[in-house]
């Protein structure tokens, strides 16, 4: 049986100010884009501990009860962690890009 986490996962881009607003409480509006976030790109993502990476880095807890967000004020930071790793993990690359595109940030739901 696949892990259970690795199941159901999507990553959001908010697509505008207001994206980040209606994301927050939880509506789903044409300013969020919402992308499946492929289990095998989860599994190299707790694989070459990403969620560690945010906890040490920014205090973020990935996978408990509530999705996460990594913040605008984070984003450029991650994606430079994130960058060896963009061939593996092209879904996740692409949306960590938009949400610097959009101004933005970048939900986990996982």
């Amino acid at each position: 049986m696949p892990d259970r986490r690795l199941l159901y996962c999507n990553l959001v881009v908010p697509k505008n100010k207001q994206g980040i607003e209606d994301y927050e409480y939880c509506l789903e509006t044409e300013n969020i884009m919402s992308i499946n976030f492929p289990s095998e790109e989860v599994a190299c993502f707790y694989e070459n501990d990403f969620d560690g990476y945010l906890n040490l880095t920014f205090g973020m807890f990935i996978g408990e009860c509530e999705p996460d967000v990594v913040p605008n004020a984070h984003l450029k930071d991650f994606k430079s962690f994130v960058e060896p790793y963009k061939d593996k993990m092209p879904v996740f690359y692409n949306a960590l890009c938009l949400a610097i595109e959009y101004d933005t940030e970048l939900g986990i739901e996982i």
